[in-house]
């Protein structure tokens, strides 16, 4: 088996016919690929959706437990896996044409232990109509412009890009996880992850297409601005990246994780004061905002900052 992969789905069913048809459309299947449905206890018709692709196609498995959460779904894929390589799907998103018969070709043809490819948000499907998704040019990345990779933000802006932490738009050697496993109960789980698995990988290689395809969902987990969790948890994933790359000097993206963990600090302080919830993490990421040096923040950043450290009254009252 040459690669498994896996989609968690949780009450998906008004998404998951597009993510699977993007997915299988026009493959022919050779009996080395596996598509894992890790069905999270869903309530609504996803279960039955699940099991109407996996008649349909033999290569399509569902594996049904409790509800433990994204991360937990991951790694009961994970622990089914055949191939010897993993791709991950969320399945509120879609895929390029031809996904898998490319994902095949290139590990094949390149061999790597990551494959990073681009990928594109989008709102509406018939968007997707406008995306070019041309075969280019491979480049295999230093540790260095990996984690600089991961660390950058243009996927914070609509259209195309290849940062962030995302375990989406990457394929990784099964061996990669042999001790490395998502953090169950932790939002922004890859936060937590894909820089070990960078960390673990001998060779990397960047591919120039759009092969992923993001959908804007407002109603996500992570996408609720009114929940301290969320706030806490990339914080804590954060900061592990930050001492992570600190005690191994880094540099570039040391620095490029710290501005990430004053932003993200600073969102988080603005949460604690609004929501008034009892948290006994907030004292860390406060000692972080008071005294470690700065980095290079926007206007809007470096004022809030210091508002933070000179006038915190002020900061209590700004609502965000």
């Amino acid at each position: 088996m040459i690669l498994s992969i896996i989609i968690p789905v949780y009450n998906v069913g008004r998404y998951l016919d597009s993510c699977l048809d993007s997915l299988t459309r026009n493959y022919k299947n050779q009996g080395n690929v596996e598509v894992l449905l890790v069905d999270d206890g869903s309530t609504d018709n996803s279960g039955e959706i699940c099991d109407l692709w996996s008649k349909k196609h033999s290569y399509i498995k569902v594996i049904r437990k409790k509800n433990g959460g994204l991360s937990d779904a991951r790694n009961a894929g994970i622990n089914e896996a055949k191939g010897k390589y993993i791709a991950f799907v969320d399945s509120d998103d879609m895929v390029c044409t031809g996904f898998i018969e490319k994902i095949i070709k290139l590990v094949d043809k390149i061999d790597a232990d990551i494959l990073w490819f681009s990928y594109c948000r989008f709102k509406d499907e018939n968007d997707l109509r406008t995306i070019n998704s041309i075969v280019s040019d491979s480049k295999e990345l230093s540790k260095d412009e990996a984690f600089c990779l991961m660390a950058g933000d243009n996927h914070r802006r609509m259209g195309v890009a290849n940062t962030g932490n995302f375990a989406w738009n990457k394929v990784y050697s099964t061996k990669l996880f042999k001790d490395i496993r998502y953090p169950k109960g932790k939002n922004y789980e890859d936060v937590a992850v894909t820089y070990r698995l960078i960390d673990k990988a001998n060779k990397i290689c960047k591919v120039n297409e759009v092969m992923y395809y993001y959908r804007e969902n407002s109603k996500s987990i992570v996408n609720d601005r009114k929940k301290l969790k969320n706030y806490r948890d990339m914080v804590m994933n954060l900061q592990d990246q930050y001492i992570f790359f600190k005690n191994r000097n880094y540099n570039c993206v040391q620095e490029l994780v710290k501005k990430q963990l004053f932003i993200w600090g600073m969102r988080y302080a603005h949460c604690y004061y609004n929501l008034k919830e009892e948290d006994t993490f907030f004292g860390n990421i406060e000692e972080f905002l008071l005294n470690e040096s700065s980095v290079q923040l926007n206007f809007r950043w470096k004022i809030e900052l210091l508002i933070f450290r000179k006038l915190r009254f002020l900061f209590i009252l700004i609502k965000k």
